[in-house]
């Protein structure tokens, strides 16, 4: 099958499993043949229907805190990403948008992904986009293309201090 077929070929210890059709119901099949992979560093979830119920069973059963690297696609919200403290860089596109988050994508649930190096969070509504620039002392690209979200929370950039990279084409800033 694909997922075998793809662990196969890992490379770099990270597995990419991106549009091949995975739902909650296929986690468990997932969990055991991951079991058998160990160190696995980066994993890119994204083109799939795996919602927070299933990267909760995932993350439940094999031990993510040594990620560094996750794609976790467009029905994954930041609550479920709560502990993994290593995860250098985080892709989180279209999550406000796909789930219909009329308040918005709140920020603040990545504040203990502290080591996050690269983040992506383009085509969201953001909300307390500068509670978490405060916890990223480490942030060197962020990404925010397509965004919407308020004006105020620019000035949080100022503690982004080695922020190398940051990608605004596109937003909508408004007043809140």
């Amino acid at each position: 099958n694909e997922v075998d077929k793809r662990i196969s070929t890992m490379a770099n210890r990270c597995l990419d499993l991106h549009n091949i059709d995975l739902e909650d119901a296929d986690i468990p099949a997932l969990v055991e043949k991951l079991k058998a992979v160990p160190g696995i560093i980066g994993l890119n979830l994204s083109a799939n229907y795996v919602t927070n119920e299933g990267f909760l069973k995932l993350k439940e059963a094999i031990d993510l805190k040594n990620i560094e690297v996750l794609d976790v696609g467009d029905l994954i919200t930041p609550s479920v990403l709560k502990g993994l403290t290593n995860l250098k860089k985080l892709t989180l596109r279209m999550v406000s948008g796909t789930l219909d988050l009329a308040e918005g994508l709140d920020c603040t649930d990545l504040s203990s992904c502290t080591a996050l190096e690269d983040l992506d969070l383009g085509i969201n509504n953001l909300q307390r986009l500068g509670d978490l620039l405060r916890n990223l002392p480490k942030l060197r690209r962020l990404i925010l293309d397509y965004c919407i979200f308020a004006v105020e929370e620019l000035s949080a950039l100022i503690y982004a201090p080695d922020l190398n990279e940051l990608n605004l084409s596109g937003c909508h800033v408004g007043a809140r």
